[in-house]
């Protein structure tokens, strides 16, 4: 599975693209300009994975402008599959866990690659970032899933308020982009499922 179709694939089922209008010198085409702009055609992917085939399901530089009134996050929309596909098989692996440099090993060995959601301030992270930078240059993606993932049961509403806070999700893609070179975190999957039915949380 190419990382590009796993990613487009959970910004569909259940996640957000996290918006990251100013890519500096990790745009493809080069440095923002002073205006905030990109140099990229509205058209042209940015953000793409290196020697990804598929770049065509990029997020574009016109993605970004319309994101950059929101500089925080932003929806993007539903995902359209790859070549008029019916359905899609996509591979996830969630948390900060031990189990992650394994697992990831076990997907290397049959060629498949996965999207790793982790939790960016929840330990064993400091023991995963050497691994998944490793994982990202040999084709898997990292998602956001919070920065402390601090799920209670059940979960009240001021806590989900926490957990959704803007710190929880936009914190964990800044901190994704500054412990990898990932140049841009697509995929927000979001933790602590029994929030998922309070409205603020699908806004």
């Amino acid at each position: 599975m190419n990382a590009s179709v796993t990613r487009k694939l959970l910004v569909g089922v259940s996640a957000l693209v996290l918006a990251q209008p100013m890519f500096g010198p990790r745009t493809p085409a080069g440095q923002a300009h002073p205006d905030g702009s990109l140099g990229d055609s509205d058209h042209a992917p940015v953000g793409v994975l290196p020697g990804d085939p598929l770049n065509r399901l990029g997020v574009t530089a016109g993605d970004l402008r319309e994101a950059g009134s929101n500089p925080k996050i932003r929806y993007l929309g539903m995902t359209r599959f790859l070549d008029k596909a019916r359905a899609v098989v996509t591979g996830t692996l969630d948390d900060s866990s031990d189990f992650v440099p394994r697992a990831i090993d076990a997907l290397d060995k049959y060629g498949i690659k996965a999207t790793i959601a982790v939790s960016t301030q929840r330990e064993p992270i400091s023991r995963l970032w050497e691994r998944l930078r490793e994982a990202i240059s040999s084709g898997h993606e990292v998602a956001s899933h919070s920065r402390r993932h601090q799920c209670q049961w059940p979960d009240p509403e001021s806590f989900c308020r926490e957990a959704y806070s803007q710190d929880e999700i936009v914190g964990s893609r800044d901190d994704i982009l500054g412990k990898t070179e990932q140049p841009y975190v697509w995929t927000w999957v979001y933790p602590c499922g029994n929030c998922a039915d309070y409205e603020f949380v699908h806004r």
